[in-house]
């Protein structure tokens, strides 16, 4: 299990409004399970307080949780299905441009 947090402030030095697209609060949280010698899961959750998208335009508040499953096929080679934003939460990390909502991927992962 893992976990961060930050708070930030931030500043324009020029106008002394805060600088956009930079949430105050922002967390995250990320538990990794080994189910078996080869399976694992790995659920994160991150969260993104209130911001400004332009002068006066705040943007909502928001979180997801995305899911990872992967199997080692043999050392170096991983297959994988991946679920992002999995509540289908709707949100916005620029005003008025869409983001993906509920999500799936399969694939493969080869390290050399």
């Amino acid at each position: 299990v893992a976990g961060n947090y930050t708070w930030l402030r931030t500043e324009n030095g020029d106008t002394g409004e805060p600088l956009l697209r930079r949430a105050n609060n922002k967390a995250n949280l990320d538990w990794n399970l080994c189910l078996t010698k080869k399976l694992t899961l790995n659920v994160d959750t991150g969260y993104i307080g209130h911001r400004f998208s332009g002068p006066g335009v705040k943007l909502k508040r928001y979180s997801t949780t995305n899911m990872r499953l992967t199997y080692q096929v043999r050392p170096g080679w991983d297959i994988y299905l991946k679920i992002e934003n999995m509540f289908n939460k709707k949100y916005e990390e620029i005003r008025n441009y869409g983001t993906p909502g509920f999500s799936v991927y399969g694939g493969t992962e080869i390290r050399f």
